[in-house]
């Protein structure tokens, strides 16, 4: 696994000009074409965002970037130690323009990139996020060993993004000391975790309900994504709802079997099965 460390260059030197940014964007093309299409839409009010904000927080970026390569090390030692992976792929740190704060991409054996200005100086939630993103690598690495073919898997079904995020959020907890709500909001949010788990039949049955009769667009928006949230006040209630499923099925089955679960004939008709028990 190679680090690339991409951000601090970009802090040291740091200018709040537009032309700055984009000879930054163009210096790392690829990675930030990926970027912009997937994980960081209306780049140029962003940008503008960025250049008024990004000044405030360049101590703090830089002390993420000089603290990060020791605990992803670590964290990715922890996970081979564990299970049967090997890390092989590029990792990027890089700084963006307030999209995504992680994300894995291009293959079943996935790069990882992280964007400082999006992570917690907070250590256990620096390394909760830090575990998460490489708890996709794992689940997605123990698939390729189980056979799993990648063009069998349903990747734009809601249930399938409720395996991911469910996944990553268990390993998460195998690898990192944190508390319970920061391995789900990435920082201290006991009101989140709290409304979770007071709520958590209601919550599943709202989802089923609205998985038959919404868009996966719409899904993904309301119960994944930090934009989201409309029905409760809440965002990204689905990762609590996929950590549960998760949980239930490994109590049925194995942890192995729970993480390469995408494998079964019938995937998402059981998992639906196992989302309308939770409601009950």
């Amino acid at each position: 696994m190679n680090i690339h460390q991409l951000a601090l260059p970009f802090i040291t030197n740091y200018k709040p000009t537009k032309d700055y940014y984009e000879e930054y964007f163009k210096q790392h093309e690829d990675i930030f074409t990926y970027y912009f299409e997937h994980h960081c839409r209306n780049k140029e009010q962003k940008l503008e965002h960025a250049i008024k904000r990004h000044p405030e927080i360049l101590l703090k970026m830089n002390d993420i970037c000089e603290a990060m390569p020791q605990m992803i090390e670590s964290i990715a030692a922890a996970y081979e130690a564990r299970y049967p992976v090997k890390f092989t792929k590029d990792l990027y740190i890089i700084v963006g323009l307030n999209g995504s704060n992680a994300y894995t991409y291009r293959a079943m054996d996935p790069e990882i990139a992280f964007c400082v200005e999006k992570l917690p100086a907070d250590e256990p939630a620096l390394k909760t996020i830090i575990a998460h993103e490489f708890g996709h690598a794992v689940h997605h690495l123990l698939a390729i060993r189980a056979n799993i073919e990648a063009t069998k898997i349903p990747w734009m079904s809601p249930y399938t993004w409720l395996l991911q995020e469910g996944s990553a959020t268990y390993l998460s907890t195998q690898v990192v000391q944190a508390a319970e709500d920061v391995y789900f909001a990435y920082e201290k949010d006991e009101a989140w975790l709290a409304f979770c788990k007071e709520n958590e039949k209601e919550i599943a049955q709202a989802l089923h309900e609205e998985l038959v009769n919404k868009t996966p667009v719409e899904i993904f928006k309301e119960w994944f994504s930090i934009n989201g949230g409309e029905k409760y006040g809440y965002t990204r209630l689905g990762y609590y709802i996929g950590y549960q499923l998760f949980i239930h099925l490994m109590e049925n089955t194995n942890e192995l079997n729970a993480l390469t679960f995408w494998q079964s004939p019938h995937f998402e008709k059981l998992m639906e099965q196992a989302l309308v028990q939770l409601g009950r």
